[in-house]
């Protein structure tokens, strides 16, 4: 895809009248002084660049699907379903989204044995809120959802910890 110049209140090309912006240039002379200036500092930058996205994608479990019975769910060719917990934690997110009350601050998901054991969510709720009332609705909405998404737990209901992070005046999912 092609860029096309931009262009200023007059008629001019902005930064037509400087070479170094055409082409990249700017760029490149800014790596090479980032380089020249320090070359152990380009690799520092770039290791500590890299080391914040890793630590940024939150790592997955897979969660087996089990039927209404609690037995193991199996597709026509006999190999067991999966979710992938990041599945599980977006669902638990959007879901707190959906309320008017509160709104989710975090969301997270502890697996064990290969089944949801744990669901914390934090909730940012409306000043007024009876707090007690809205952390059990949504507890008893997320565990729904989780018995919706990967069925029954044979153990019985998945713990569904809420905790009031903050209360604010108006709509706290505009927070």
């Amino acid at each position: 895809m092609a860029v096309e110049p931009q262009r200023d209140d007059g008629d001019d090309l902005v930064g037509a009248d400087r070479p170094d912006v055409a082409g990249g240039e700017l760029l490149d002379r800014a790596l090479r002084a980032v380089r020249e200036d320090d070359p152990g500092g380009f690799e520092g930058v770039r290791s500590s660049v890299l080391e914040r996205v890793r630590r940024t994608v939150v790592p997955a479990d897979p969660v087996l699907v089990r039927r209404a019975d609690g037995g193991v769910d199996h597709d026509p060719d006999g190999s067991r379903t999966w979710v992938s917990s990041r599945v599980v934690r977006s669902a638990v997110r959007r879901l707190a989204q959906r309320r008017v009350a509160s709104a989710p601050a975090s969301v997270q998901v502890d697996v064990d044995e290969e089944r949801v054991t744990r669901v914390r969510l934090g909730l940012v709720c409306s000043y007024g809120t009876d707090v007690r009332s809205e952390a059990a609705e949504v507890r008893g909405e997320v565990q729904e959802l989780l018995v919706s998404l990967v069925g029954p737990d044979p153990r019985g209901a998945v713990d569904v910890d809420i905790d009031v992070v903050d209360v604010v005046e108006g709509d706290p999912r505009l927070v």
